[in-house]
C-alpha cells in the first residue's frame, strides 16, 4: 500500500516566504516581522523534532517570538544582537514598535467569524525598579498588562504561580490551566513575560459527522493504529502535488485563516528537513482549485517545551548566561538573565472546526545573587500541520501529527 505523509499547516501562522534573515527595504515592517517569525518557527520546530522524532509535536512561533519580542525590548549589546539574529526583529526602533502593535490589532479582530486572541502581560517584583522607557514600549506597543507580584516568599510565590496560571486559562478559554509551577520561579526572579494565544474557528466547509469512521493511521511501517477519520467528498478547495509531497488548503470561516496539510509522499522524516519559509511558499503558490476527497484524522493534544536548550542552539546563548546576559534596558544595569522558557500548547481538530490555544513564559532572574478529476488526499499517516493568518502570513501554529487520539 502506497502512503504519503501529510504536513498539516494551520494554526494562526505568519506563513510568508522567507529566504533568510536578511530581507529587502521594499518589504513592509509587518511582512519583515512575519517572515521572520515564520523562519524561526521552522527553525525551532526542526530543533524540537531532533528529540521528538517518534512524538507528536505542536508549537505556536507567533506566541514565542511575541514573549521574545517583549524581551528583546530590554536587551542590549551581544544579548540583543543574537536575539535579534534567531527572530529577524527590526532594527530600527519605531518600525518594529508599529509593526508588533498592527499585528496584535490585526490578530485581534472585532465581529469576525472566527474568535482569534492575544494577550501580553509582564509581571514584576513589588519594589523592584524597571526603566519608565521599558515599560512604556510593552504597555504601548505590545498592549501588555502590568502585574506587582512577590517573588521573595514560599507563600508570596506560590499565589504568584496560581495567579499566573489564572491568566493562562482565562485568555486561553481553560485550554491552558497550568503554566508554570513552584519549580520554574525562585526567590530570585524579578520579571515574568507572558504571552497567550486562542484560536477556534469553524471550516468553511464542515465534515459531516456521521461519515467519521474508524480507519488505519499508519504511524510507520511496522505500526499501524484506529483511529477516527473524517471524510468529505467532492470539495471545492485548493490541492497541489508534486514529485514530494500532496498538499491542500482548508480554510475556515471568512477565509481570513487557512490550515495546509502537507502529505509526503515517503515518510515524515524525508520532509521535515525541507520546511521553510521559502519552500512552504512556493508551494503554496502552486495551490489550484480541484475536486478532492478529503480524509483528515480527528485528533486532540496537549504539548508542552522547555525551550532553553533549543534556543542555545539556534544562537541565543548570552540571554541565559548569569555573567553574559545584558538586560540593562529594563533596569538600567546588567542584573537580569532568562532562567526558564516555557511553552504550552492546546489544538483540537474535529468535524466542525479547530480550536488552538498556547500560552509562552519567560522568567528572568536576577544573577546570583483547475481540472474536473478528483483528487484523493488521505492522511492516513504522520503529517505537520500549522495555521496561518491569510492577511499578515504569519504562522500561529505549527505542528506534527505522529499518533492521533481524541478523547
Amino acid at each position: 500500500m502506497k502512503r504519503y505523509s501529510i504536513t498539516l499547516i494551520s494554526f494562526f501562522t505568519w506563513l510568508f516566504i522567507f529566504t533568510g534573515y536578511c530581507f529587502s527595504q521594499e518589504l513592509s515592517p509587518i511582512t519583515i516581522v512575519a517572515k521572520g517569525n515564520n523562519a524561526s518557527g521552522f527553525a525551532l520546530f526542526k530543533q524540537i523534532d531532533v528529540k521528538q522524532k517518534d512524538k507528536n509535536i505542536f508549537i505556536s512561533p507567533f506566541s514565542i517570538a511575541m514573549a521574545f519580542g517583549m524581551a528583546y525590548e530590554g536587551a542590549s549589546g551581544n544579548t540583543a544582537k543574537e536575539i535579534a539574529s534567531v527572530f529577524a526583529f527590526i532594527p530600527n526602533d519605531k518600525e518594529r514598535w508599529d509593526a508588533f502593535s498592527a499585528i496584535y490589532k490585526t490578530l485581534n479582530p472585532d465581529n469576525a467569524k472566527y474568535k482569534l486572541a492575544i494577550a501580553n502581560a509582564f509581571w514584576v517584583q513589588q519594589n523592584y525598579p524597571l526603566l519608565q522607557s521599558y515599560t512604556d514600549v510593552l504597555k504601548n506597543y505590545y498592549h501588555s498588562e502590568a502585574y506587582n507580584v512577590d517573588f521573595t516568599y514560599d507563600e508570596n510565590r506560590e499565589n504568584v504561580v496560581k495567579q499566573i496560571n489564572a491568566w493562562a486559562a482565562k485568555n486561553t478559554y481553560d485550554k491552558i490551566r497550568k503554566v508554570l509551577t513552584m519549580d520554574d520561579v525562585k526567590p530570585l526572579t524579578r520579571l515574568v513575560l507572558t504571552n497567550a494565544v486562542y484560536f477556534k474557528a469553524n471550516w468553511l466547509y464542515q465534515f459531516d459527522k456521521e461519515q467519521t469512521k474508524k480507519e488505519y493511521f499508519y504511524i510507520d511501517s511496522n505500526k499501524k493504529i484506529k483511529t477516527p477519520m473524517m471524510m468529505q467528498r467532492n470539495v471545492t478547495i485548493k490541492y497541489m502535488e508534486n514529485n514530494n509531497i500532496k498538499m491542500i488548503e482548508l480554510p475556515y470561516e471568512g477565509k481570513a485563516l487557512s490550515m495546509f496539510v502537507i502529505l509526503p509522499k515517503k515518510d515524515i522524516k524525508s520532509i521535515i528537513p525541507l520546511l521553510s519559509t521559502k519552500i512552504f511558499e512556493s508551494w503554496r503558490h502552486d495551490l489550484m482549485l480541484e475536486k478532492v476527497d478529503v480524509y483528515l484524522p480527528k485528533f486532540k493534544i496537549e504539548c508542552g517545551y522547555m525551550l532553553v536548550e533549543p534556543l542555545i542552539k539556534m544562537g541565543i546563548k548570552d540571554a541565559f548566561n548569569e555573567t553574559k546576559a545584558d538586560f540593562s534596558k529594563i533596569t538600567g544595569g546588567k542584573d537580569l538573565y532568562i532562567s526558564t522558557v516555557i511553552h504550552k500548547t492546546f489544538c483540537d481538530v474535529n468535524e466542525e472546526g479547530t480550536e488552538a490555544a498556547a500560552v509562552t513564559a519567560i522568567v528572568m532572574n536576577t544573577k546570583s545573587m483547475g481540472s474536473f478529476d478528483r483528487k484523493i488526499f488521505k492522511a492516513d499517516h504522520p503529517f505537520i500541520y500549522a495555521i496561518v493568518d491569510n492577511k499578515t502570513g504569519v504562522m500561529l501554529f505549527l505542528g506534527k501529527m505522529v499518533e492521533p487520539e481524541y478523547k
